[in-house]
């Protein structure tokens, strides 16, 4: 809100006002894993991640903030277009796909996870009625292999509108396809 980002120093230039989309977004994209939690025993227990004891893990803010200019975060969307001119994501008719392409760095210290996620807010369909009016599925592909939100592996998340997809260590030099498809579109 104070315009850190993209620079981490403030600047009234680049303020803006998020959208709860992108609170979200960035809420959950600064989870980090966590390998125990405590039981109502009162002992540490070995947990996964995610899972529903976690969900994406400790938010940590300063994982995503970048105070020292030392690591990349790039945000897309339609809220702030303004903000973050050339990133707008916008769809008109069920089956449009917005694609990303990115390319790794050949310096293997500066590699870090490489981690996405796509957040909306949906409107409801009805009263007691869960389904989505909007459906936007999140793939990523790297390395010919597809990948899925870690929740619905091996197919696209048909229930939330909150979805990631990590990649451990990416392979220097190479390239990750980022795909944000909509396939559900009742109200545009």
């Amino acid at each position: 809100m104070e315009g850190y980002h993209p620079t981490g120093n403030a600047n009234p230039l680049n303020a803006f006002t998020p959208s709860g989309a992108l609170i979200k977004a960035g809420l959950v994209h600064a989870g980090q894993e966590m390998s125990y939690y405590l039981n109502s025993a009162g002992s540490l227990e070995t947990i996964v991640y995610p899972d529903h004891n976690q969900g994406y893990g400790r938010v940590q803010m300063n994982s995503i903030i970048d105070f020292g200019a030392t690591y990349s975060l790039v945000v897309w969307g339609t809220a702030n277009s303004s903000a973050f001119p050339g990133k707008d994501i916008s769809f008109t008719s069920v089956g449009q796909d917005f694609v990303v392409v990115l390319n790794t760095t050949s310096q293997l210290a500066a590699i870090r996870d490489f981690k996405v996620t796509m957040a909306y807010v949906d409107t409801p369909i009805g009263l007691g009625d869960a389904s989505l009016s909007n459906d936007l599925d999140l793939t990523v592909e790297y390395e010919g292999d597809t990948l899925y939100p870690i929740w619905t592996t091996p197919s696209a998340d048909g229930q939330n509108t909150v979805e990631q997809i990590s990649i451990s260590s990416p392979t220097a030099n190479s390239t990750i396809k980022v795909l944000f498809s909509l396939t559900i579109g009742l109200l545009f």
